[in-house]
């Protein structure tokens, strides 16, 4: 299926046309493959700052990165552009699990970072760039029965690239994840009690030594967690409905990095949540 999709701005007097693509093919019944492609184009760009890494004469605490949101100008600052080629497997394993698995390649133009360097006193300057990603992606759902839940696996790599940035060569963004596994249950005991649980592993994110060293070429160590709980549902005259849940976040307390920063002498961490049980209700009526 072609389409287009027109963009006009009377802010920056933009006009843009993006072509997309889209065809699917069945194989049979219940198994289908799709290609698609596209181009995007974004009024509001994302402006990640970065930050070199501060040498043992600096002194400040700094995040690595943090976003800010501008549009475009159409002069210093264009929006940006992406184009998109994803080809796409559905299949169905049995009545009642659905299997899907993807690859994706994502090219992105007039990317936009605020860098601050120790050359240029870490007043911050406008950079424009490209980035790429690609990946495979894997999904396994079930929707019906006692046990109902999901499965996904994505293997996938994002680069950089900035003049100036890194001696001008390729590098990892912050939110590069290699590895990412995520399983999600649920036990549907009876009407009453349903149990669940949900466990998420991520590959470490990329940051900069201290004191030099290539731009994210280090990693912190990989982000994994279990959250288990407990719901059990009653009514009342038919109208209400009440749901007492026990949820505990982070079962076996892991610490989990998400925030590096640097001050005077070293690289410093923020941690997630450690285990952390809540309860609650929840009230309905009708």
């Amino acid at each position: 299926m072609p389409g287009f999709r027109l963009y006009f701005s009377l802010f920056n007097k933009y006009t843009k046309l993006d072509p997309r693509v889209s065809i699917k093919y069945l194989l049979n019944s219940y198994t289908s493959l799709q290609f698609s492609f596209g181009t995007y184009s974004q009024y509001l760009n994302r402006l990640e700052t970065e930050i070199e890494a501060p040498g043992s004469d600096d002194y400040f605490i700094f995040p690595e990165t943090f976003t800010l949101w501008r549009v475009a100008d159409n002069k210093k600052l264009q929006p940006s552009k992406a184009t998109h080629y994803v080809f796409t497997l559905k299949t169905k394993l049995t009545d009642e699990i659905d299997f899907t698995s993807g690859v994706y390649y994502k090219d992105f133009q007039r990317v936009y970072i605020i860098y601050y360097s120790s050359s240029e006193g870490y007043s911050g300057s406008l950079k424009e760039g490209k980035k790429k990603s690609y990946g495979v992606e894997f999904l396994l759902e079930k929707r019906i029965g006692k046990i109902t839940g999901w499965l996904s696996y994505t293997l996938s790599k994002v680069i950089n690239w900035f003049p100036g940035v890194n001696q001008g060569k390729p590098y990892p963004p912050k939110y590069d994840r290699r590895h990412n596994f995520h399983i999600v249950a649920q036990y549907n005991l009876s009407p009453k009690w349903k149990f669940n649980l949900e466990w998420r592993y991520y590959s470490g994110v990329p940051y900069t030594p201290y004191g030099g060293g290539d731009k994210n070429s280090k990693r912190t160590p990989a982000y994994h967690r279990l959250d288990v709980g407990i719901i059990y549902t009653f009514k009342v005259k038919e109208r209400w409905r009440f749901n007492l849940y026990l949820q505990i976040y982070n079962l076996y307390n892991n610490k989990n990095i998400i925030e590096v920063y640097y001050s005077k002498s070293s690289v410093n961490y923020i941690y997630s949540l450690p285990f952390l049980p809540t309860a609650g209700i929840e009230i309905e009526f009708k």
